[in-house]
């Protein structure tokens, strides 16, 4: 279900019209797929969606070269990030999901 709102939230803000139980299908078969090949659970990504969405990306190429940057900070950059302390990269998530979550709603969530 959260990856059913994460869907609706980025939706929202292209106005495109989603069918819930297409996307419930889909995580389903994800899954079942997934699980054939000893793969994690299939989640919706927020925080990549969100950076994706914040800089504009229009096709799936985006998902590709996201996936490379990930693998070459992976293999040749990660004791640069050794000493950094956890905010600093936590930071970076929110700023990137700073879209798709809203002020309100956190207010509303947090005094109820």
């Amino acid at each position: 279900m959260i990856e059913l709102n994460n869907i609706q939230s980025f939706a929202m803000f292209k106005n495109y019209n989603i069918v819930g139980n297409n996307e419930m299908i889909a995580f389903g078969m994800m899954n079942i797929v997934g699980s054939l090949t000893s793969c994690y659970l299939i989640t919706g990504p927020f925080s990549r969606s969100a950076v994706n969405f914040n800089v504009g990306c229009k096709t799936i190429v985006s998902n590709i070269v996201m996936a490379i940057a990930v693998m070459f900070t992976l293999l040749f950059l990660t004791p640069l990030f050794y000493y950094t302390p956890l905010v600093v990269l936590s930071s970076i998530i929110m700023v990137a999901m700073r879209v798709g979550v809203s002020i309100y709603i956190i207010a509303e969530i947090t005094y109820t």
